[in-house]
């Protein structure tokens, strides 16, 4: 075979070409990171887009140094509805604050009353007494604005002091004695993505708490703003715990399972009973707002009233012990309470006809028959 010369410029053109061959063959090769292929190793556009849950934000968490950022995953929109919810109860305050008697009993029964419902386990996060600091309530919002979607029920339930401190501002006092105000709960609860949420504030004041509204959400106080609510000694809860949460919804004396029946129930055995202690609703709900998980296009009735202890008209016993009602939950600007005001003119409503189960978690406070 006859050689043939080859042209200077091919020989360059071939040796570039070699060259770059080479240089894309070892590109390629797969590499480990730290023990692994680089098929699993982390991914660049994954780290940049991840997220802190809302709750590590709020608890002051930081990430370390060394380490991505932690990926929230994306709320997924299917699966069936359930019920959310933050419990918070405190009878136990540091100095000066006086104690309450029935935040915690008004709580468990909320807890209580959520769990025996029929449908999904619901998820609650129950802070009572020392667990309901300023940071650990942050972290359960955030917490749970970070896990509802828009077919769940979420339940935000306060029991405890409040003061008012002017302005048309509330704050709630955590068992650390920080202050968590309507506007500021507000800003936490603002992108929450349930449709169905109750605000339940069995405290002073906490009609006041209206910026927590939005559509989709009803508000339920025990007494309006600027004023002072009432717990009952005999009973050993506030009147809105008793008739709202304890016969209403725990025991079933409304009838059904909608916050409305519910409240509906309840506002109106408190207005017969105890004209003084009725409780205050701000509803802007878009529906039925279900603590079961079913869905409903229409509000059922609530149940009829019946008749206490044996008086058709429901008439106040005249036998009740004077001074068995005192203010719950009010604390001054300057941290001064008047849980320790006697109200004799105010007296507790008489005791259901028929002994009713307990269904305080702790069995605390418990009613006697």
């Amino acid at each position: 075979m006859e050689a043939r010369a080859v042209n200077p410029a091919q020989a360059r053109l071939l040796i570039t070409m070699t060259i770059a061959a080479v240089l894309v063959a070892a590109v390629l090769a797969p590499r480990t990171f730290s023990g692994t292929s680089a098929a699993s190793a982390p991914s660049r556009s994954l780290v940049a887009s991840s997220t802190v849950s809302p709750g590590a934000a709020l608890r002051g968490v930081t990430a370390p140094k060394s380490t991505a950022l932690p990926v929230v995953p994306a709320v997924q929109d299917n699966g069936p509805a359930r019920v959310r919810a933050v419990v918070v109860g405190i009878n136990r305050y540091p100095a000066p604050s006086p104690p309450l008697y029935a935040a915690v009993a008004d709580a468990t029964d909320m807890i209580s009353a959520l769990q025996r419902q029929p449908g999904p386990r619901p998820e609650i996060t129950a802070l009572l007494d020392g667990q309901a600091t300023d940071r650990n309530i942050r972290a359960a919002l955030g917490h749970l604005v970070a896990a509802s979607r828009p077919q769940d029920t979420v339940v935000l339930f306060f029991a405890g002091h409040v003061r008012s401190l002017g302005g048309g501002t509330e704050g709630f006092v955590s068992a650390d004695r920080h202050l968590l105000t309507d506007r500021s709960m507000a800003a936490v609860l603002a992108p929450l993505a349930s449709d169905h949420v109750w605000v339940v504030m069995a405290t002073c004041y906490g009609g006041g708490f209206t910026e927590l509204l939005a559509p989709g959400r009803i508000l339920t106080a025990a007494s309006p703003a600027g004023q002072v609510s009432y717990e009952s000694a005999r009973l050993g809860r506030s009147f809105l715990g008793e008739y709202v949460v304890r016969r209403g919804l725990l025991n079933g004396e409304a009838g059904g399972a909608t916050v409305q029946q519910v409240v509906g129930w309840a506002d109106a055995m408190l207005r017969r009973d105890g004209p003084r202690f009725d409780i205050v609703n701000f509803d802007r709900s878009l529906g039925p707002i279900s603590l079961d998980g079913v869905l409903r296009t229409s509000v059922p009735a609530p149940a009829p009233l019946r008749p206490t202890a044996g008086t058709p008209d429901a008439a106040p016993s005249p036998t009740m012990p004077a001074n068995s009602s005192t203010p719950s939950g009010a604390e001054g600007a300057d941290g001064s309470s008047s849980t320790s005001t006697q109200v004799p003119t105010q007296s507790d409503p008489p005791a259901p006809a028929t002994t009713q189960p307990c269904g305080n978690v702790g069995k605390l406070l418990c009613p006697s028959p």
